[in-house]
């Protein structure tokens, strides 16, 4: 089998990884085609930038994938009647192409450097729409919040940012999907979340040339 290489990754750029080890062993529970959420940064950090997400996936091969965001909430929409509200309003792409798959056993990776950036300020709250073509995205049913955000229950938490639940799409494209038949709400995302905290990154940082950069540390 071939060699695993190492991933290099700027030793400035951190991460959150929402799965637990009883998520590998629960491969999810259920699966979609994609995941509206959204990340709700805190008020003390000045401003944070979204560079990357790795995802759990059911495939262990080869799927396209589409990452789409928006300011504010995924559930700021316009329509006033359920199936009249247009939940694909607003969002622009950030990310698309095709993943390897690894199954269950581990996340599957989408590089860096395919990942236009997403900058929120403090205080601010970001919405994220992540979609397969082929219904293999792995989300995690609700077990239980850690605390709540204007309402919305919190998946995960950290000094710098919470990721709430949000829905799982039984569809794609989005635009496609019956909120009243083809969503399911809170569902929690199942990946890793790159992110650089700004006012910590060195004055030249650019995570699209990031492989030019000489202090690059590299992660397994």
């Amino acid at each position: 089998a071939p060699t695993k290489q190492p991933r290099l990754i700027p030793s400035w750029v951190k991460n959150m990884s929402t799965v637990s080890s009883r998520d590998l062993l629960m491969a999810g529970s259920s699966n979609s085609y994609g995941l509206l959420f959204d990340i709700q940064i805190h008020s003390n950090v000045s401003s944070l930038t979204i560079v990357g997400m790795d995802l759990l996936l059911e495939a262990a091969y080869s799927v396209e994938y589409e990452i789409w965001t928006k300011a504010g909430s995924w559930q700021d929409v316009v329509g006033n009647e359920t199936n009249n509200r247009n939940y694909r309003s607003r969002f622009r792409q950030v990310s698309n192409g095709t993943i390897d798959g690894v199954g269950t056993s581990d996340l599957s990776i989408i590089p860096l450097e395919q990942f236009r950036d997403v900058t929120i300020q403090g205080g601010a709250r970001q919405a994220f729409w992540v979609t397969l073509k082929e219904s293999s995205l792995l989300f995690q049913n609700y077990r239980r919040s850690i605390g709540s955000y204007d309402g919305e229950m919190t998946l995960i938490s950290s000094p710098k940012f919470e990721v709430l639940y949000g829905s799982a799409v039984l569809q794609y494209p989005l635009e496609d999907a019956d909120p009243g038949r083809d969503f399911r709400d809170d569902k929690g995302f199942l990946g890793k979340i790159f992110y650089v905290e700004n006012a910590e990154a060195p004055s030249y940082w650019n995570i699209n040339n990031q492989l030019s950069i000489p202090s690059l540390e590299p992660t397994v």
